[in-house]
């Protein structure tokens, strides 16, 4: 087999390598009925190949992915396709010719996009309808520390207060992360509770503050409220705890 028949084989490989992969993809696209097809050679992140798992990307310069494809073996030589926009569909839905080339890596463990810097050692680096380029990728990325707040406890409930009086009760706020957690509000929504909070937390990683929560009914019955925390926690920006308490006759 001649030097060009395998180079032809390996693109066909590389191709369907990446069509297999299509449906389980974070990076979304359309399969057109034209592309380019694009060996990255190299695919680095923080100087290391792009872990199994994670993808590449191939973007317009409108930033549509037109393209993509899964690591299956770190430090391989990677295909896949970047479709041409299909002129008989409606919208743009690929590259149109002469558009530049740009690409992203989607890391799994961080469940993030990535910038790459792209050198090409043969072919253009713009979209041209049955094109081949070769290529290698760079990427760089430090992982940003986040707050974790933790509150206990969850539910905080008072038992029997008697009507007119007053019990206080404390919930620990407190931060399990390795950035800084900034809780902004606390407020309660309920009928006979207060939370004492007059300005914006501080807490540094493994910090704990205490909120004083009071119960004070006036009459006797059931009371049901809800303490609700604001922070810059990315994943529980708003946390809320379930008060309960009980007024009964005064002895």
């Amino acid at each position: 087999m001649g030097r060009h028949s395998k180079a032809t084989l390996l693109i066909v490989v590389l191709l369907i390598s990446a069509g297999q992969a299509f449906a389980q993809q974070h990076f979304e696209f359309d399969r057109t009925d034209n592309n380019h097809s694009l060996i990255v050679s190299e695919a680095l992140l923080n100087g290391d190949p792009l872990p199994e798992g994670d993808e590449i990307g191939v973007f317009t310069p409108a930033g549509l992915c037109a393209g993509a494809s899964v690591v299956e073996e770190p430090g391989e030589q990677l295909g896949l396709a970047a479709w041409g926009d299909d002129a008989q569909q409606p919208g743009i839905n690929g590259f149109r010719m002469g558009e530049e080339f740009s690409f992203l890596y989607w890391d799994t463990e961080f469940e993030v996009e990535i910038e790459t810097e792209a050198d090409f050692s043969f072919g253009p680096d713009n979209y041209v309808s049955n094109g081949f380029s070769v290529l290698s990728l760079t990427g760089d990325y430090e992982e940003v520390p986040e707050p974790d707040i933790v509150v206990e406890p969850g539910a905080l409930d008072f038992c029997y207060v008697e009507a007119g009086d007053a019990a206080v009760a404390r919930v620990m706020v407190g931060n399990r992360g390795d950035g800084e957690l900034v809780v902004s509000e606390a407020g309660v929504v309920g009928e006979g509770f207060s939370v004492a909070f007059e300005e914006e937390l501080h807490l540094a990683p493994d910090e704990e503050v205490e909120l004083e929560v009071t119960f004070a009914p006036e009459e006797e019955r059931v009371y049901r409220g809800t303490l609700t925390l604001v922070s810059n926690d990315p994943d529980q920006g708003e946390l809320e705890v379930p008060l309960t308490g009980t007024a009964v006759p005064p002895r």
